[in-house]
């Protein structure tokens, strides 16, 4: 194979779809409350976040108001507690009261025109041997159930179980340990808070409280945060990037959000990561056979106005393989060499 920086130009087209990236929020309570409230009844104890409902009727919600620039329990997108697109997970057990009430998530908490609260809610329970889970929305006020009481297998019973969120758009996926229980489209839920809730007539206990915000691009009608490119279209879903078929390498930094920062973004701008995960699929369409082409994290201009950046590429035609660079200061560093790999499909789309 040739090198890195040959492959990528020599490409013909290349399809990216759906890239995601996120920087996210952790809360082991090993050291306190965190973005949380510490006041009755909701109190820190051993590392874990400890609720004592005081035995009324209704439910309780503690929102998590952490970051730079959070604003309660109804923050607006410009606030760093307010969430559009994310992966929420947190571990729940029952300590005592009811044992058929519900604890667990809510999500998309926003302040509705009476004052209270809108918000989707995912609770379990999993007290005694009659485990189950809730689905919930509050929209505009009016409480409406989407999956009543369902028993379900992955819920453990009086111990610590996992409850997950992923939100993309209007598609909402419920998971509890791991598993897949509901997927289904929720219109009017654009973003908000995330926090904890629990009926009043129960004692729970939550930990590991984890928020993966995500940035999405699906190329439905345009180019998103890639726009400002000109050897980048969009056809059918799919940012396509035209080679002009000289030699070297080219690159494009996501340079979305509210205020970015270019190739080179410092930490106050919004297409700066620090701690990251992203995936992107890629379609190799036409051009050099043994083209590479795949992800470039850590973008930063060096001391001699270049770029340096951790890079991720694959050959995705008949001599599939990976190769693994960096280039810091300048200096160029092949930290894998090509490595053949079967996990890529040939002439398919695949996701790195």
């Amino acid at each position: 194979m040739t090198s890195a920086k040959q492959l990528i130009m020599t490409l013909f087209m290349i399809v990216f779809s759906t890239p995601l990236w996120a920087a996210g929020v952790a809360e082991d309570f090993s050291t306190g409350s965190g973005g949380f409230l510490s006041d009755p009844p909701f109190t820190v104890s051993n590392g874990r976040y400890l609720y004592r409902g005081n035995r009324e009727a209704g439910t309780l919600t503690s929102a998590w108001m952490g970051g730079a620039t959070p604003n309660g329990w109804n923050p607006s997108a410009n606030n760093s507690n307010y969430f559009k697109d994310f992966d929420v997970s947190m571990e729940v057990i029952w300590e005592g009261g009811n044992d058929t009430a519900p604890y667990g998530l809510a999500v998309c908490i926003q302040k509705n025109s009476m004052g209270g609260a809108d918000q989707v809610s995912f609770w379990i329970d999993g007290a005694g041997d009659k485990t189950a889970y809730i689905i919930g929305v509050v929209k505009n006020g009016e409480p409406r159930t989407l999956v009543d009481w369902t028993p379900t297998s992955p819920i453990l019973p009086n111990k610590a179980n996992e409850l997950s969120i992923f939100k993309i758009g209007n598609a909402f996926q419920f998971s509890i340990n791991d598993t897949k229980v509901q997927e289904f489209t929720i219109d009017g839920c654009a973003g908000g808070a995330i926090g904890l809730e629990a009926s009043k007539s129960v004692d729970v206990a939550f930990d590991n409280f984890r928020i993966i915000p995500l940035i999405a691009e699906n190329f439905k009608s345009d180019a998103g945060g890639f726009s400002d490119a000109d050897f980048l279209s969009v056809s059918n879903g799919e940012l396509v990037f035209q080679g002009d078929g000289s030699s070297g390498s080219r690159s494009i930094a996501w340079g979305g959000g509210t205020n970015p920062g270019g190739w080179s973004p410092n930490p106050s701008h919004s297409n700066y990561f620090e701690n990251l995960g992203v995936s992107v699929d890629a379609l190799w369409l036409g051009g050099h056979g043994d083209g590479g082409y795949g992800i470039s994290v850590c973008n930063q201009k060096n001391s001699m106005g270049t770029a340096d950046y951790v890079l991720f590429l694959i050959d995705g035609q008949d001599d599939t393989g990976y190769t693994i660079s960096t280039v810091f200061n300048g200096q160029h560093e092949k930290r894998v060499e090509w490595t053949a790999s079967s996990l890529i499909k040939p002439g398919e789309s695949n996701r790195l």
